[in-house]
């Protein structure tokens, strides 16, 4: 394990190096509030493709930037072959994933949604900064999958002031009241949705389960972080999807979390699988045993 933490640390010191004009500075903010919880502050992550943002202070989110732009965990660099039109970003964030595809995908047009207030307030400031209201569409609100849902729950996540659990039912006073969206209506608002992004904290169990399979259909690729759930994991999820005509391809990260791809066509499958066999998702994943798994070429292999 501990070789695998400093294969991650280094990779991660040279992607931000790599992706950042002010990485060393990010380091040195970013480490100590992670290693020695040291009092957060907001970062500005300067990149070198342009686009210039904040996060909010945070353990978690000192990182989560350089997961997208400096190591790429999403695989975007390899989705320019797609050539996405259309991307829907569920769970939004502070907006590291919508400034990444905008610069990846220069003719996309990109739905980016965030339920929590003070981050969604950061999103939409980070893309006024960029000049990216004209493409990059900002939603507040919560995506859920079951019907007739007007309202949903978040709650911060301890010692974490940058991601949120997102619940059909309050969690404590400390859960906000949001307003909620269903998936199926913010993909038949687009009419087609070349890449789906869903990282929900959880959430995501909820929304496929409760997402009709034909709702699913414009879907061209779906790419999502599944987290810890009692009695659920990927395989859930796979089996959802394959339900709605898509392959899909899963590698474990840490603490039961991880990503999972999805693809409508064989063409986009192999792209995905390929994206997912990257090197780097084995840094990521701090060695775990088993990470990888796939669709044969039988059948689902279980999913």
């Amino acid at each position: 394990m501990l070789g695998a933490n400093l294969r991650y640390k280094w990779a991660s010191v040279r992607g931000a190096r790599a992706a950042f004009r002010n990485w060393l500075s990010c380091v040195a903010i970013a480490s100590p509030q992670t290693r020695w919880g040291w009092p957060p502050v907001r970062i500005t992550w300067r990149t070198r493709a342009g686009p210039v943002f904040e996060t909010m202070p945070g353990e978690r989110g000192c990182w989560v930037p350089n997961e997208v732009w400096g190591m790429d965990a999403y695989g975007l660099a390899m989705l320019r072959r797609l050539g996405p039109r259309t991307v829907l970003d569920i769970g939004a964030n502070v907006g590291a994933f919508s400034l990444a595809a905008a610069v990846n995908f220069p003719s996309a047009r990109i739905v980016a949604v965030e339920p929590a207030p003070d981050t969604f307030a950061y999103l939409v400031g980070n893309v006024r900064r960029n000049g990216l209201l004209d493409r990059i569409e900002c939603l507040q609100a919560a995506a859920v999958g079951a019907a007739d849902v007007r309202q949903a729950h978040v709650t911060m996540q301890p010692k974490d002031s940058v991601t949120t659990s997102t619940s059909l039912a309050p969690q404590g006073p400390q859960s906000l009241t949001v307003p909620a969206r269903r998936l199926s209506d913010l993909i038949a608002g687009l009419k087609e949705v070349d890449l789906l992004k869903i990282d929900a904290e959880g959430a995501e169990y909820e929304i496929l389960e409760n997402t009709p399979a034909e709702a699913l259909t414009p879907v061209s690729v779906i790419v999502l972080e599944y987290h810890p759930r009692p009695q659920r994991s990927w395989r859930h999820l796979a089996a959802i999807l394959g339900h709605a005509g898509m392959r899909c391809v899963a590698h474990d990260l840490t603490g039961g979390c991880g990503i999972l791809w999805a693809a409508r066509s064989d063409d986009l499958f192999a792209l995905v699988r390929a994206i997912a066999q990257r090197p780097i998702m084995d840094v990521l994943a701090f060695g775990a045993a088993d990470a990888f798994h796939a669709d044969t070429v039988e059948g689902r292999d279980g999913l």
